[in-house]
């Protein structure tokens, strides 16, 4: 709780780096490249010196649009006298090129994004939607970190009847954890806007990617019962 009430580091000395909203044109952001630098930052992350340094590397020879949506959200992570300005940026991004964007960002920037909807959306519904989004590709990356560490694990298809959480049990590949999941999480992008465009791409993103969603409904294939993660019950015949 004490992380809750200081998620936003208070920054108050931080330069304003950010194009302004009222003159920035997300199409020509596009059409543009954005600037590669040929060195790295000497300093730390907490400047946003240094972190437009590290933004442009990363997105240098790209649309310069992706290169001012992520700065946004660098200042959007913190606690700065430029926090209303980033918003108006960020979402004048969102707005008029939320398909571009959905389909241009990678599962990270997405999540990103996602989060950034839940920490500063408009709306219920974008916030609702930002939140979901944030916590299911969190969840996602957390698991994968955990499989990769875990090279002698063998995947079973029998029911999972231990655990270390209490009252977790008694559930295998192909019941209808994953598909619930889904169509939750798909619900919350139904009426949000440009948030529902980046939930909608991460979604796919996990879909075409070998994800638990996918590994599990290779393991149910053998079961007629077996609800699979996006198409939901197995057709008989």
């Amino acid at each position: 709780m004490d992380k809750a009430r200081f998620r936003f580091p208070r920054q108050k000395d931080q330069k304003d780096l950010l194009p302004t909203p009222a003159s920035f044109s997300p199409a020509d952001a596009i059409s543009r490249v954005a600037y590669h630098p040929d060195h790295s930052p000497e300093g730390t992350r907490r400047s946003m010196e240094n972190q437009l340094l590290l933004l442009q590397r990363t997105f240098g020879g790209r649309p310069e649009i992706l290169l001012w949506h992520a700065l946004a959200i660098s200042y959007l992570r913190r606690d700065t006298p430029h926090t209303r300005k980033a918003a108006e940026l960020f979402f004048k991004i969102w707005d008029e090129q939320a398909e571009w964007m959905a389909t241009n960002l990678n599962g990270r920037w997405l999540i990103s994004a996602l989060q950034t909807f839940a920490d500063h959306g408009r709306n219920a519904e974008e916030i609702r939607c930002g939140s979901v989004g944030y916590v299911y590709g969190s969840l996602i990356k957390i698991y994968e970190c955990e499989i990769a560490s875990a090279y002698d694990r063998k995947p079973t298809t029998g029911p999972f009847r231990g655990g270390a959480v209490p009252g977790l049990f008694e559930f295998q590949p192909g019941d209808d954890i994953l598909f619930n999941l889904n169509t939750l999480v798909a619900a919350q992008g139904e009426h949000a806007g440009p948030a529902g465009y980046a939930l909608g791409s991460l979604m796919a993103q996990v879909k075409a990617s070998q994800s638990v969603f996918e590994r599990t409904d290779a393991l149910a294939t053998d079961r007629a019962d077996a609800f699979f993660a996006f198409a939901g019950k197995r057709r008989s015949g």
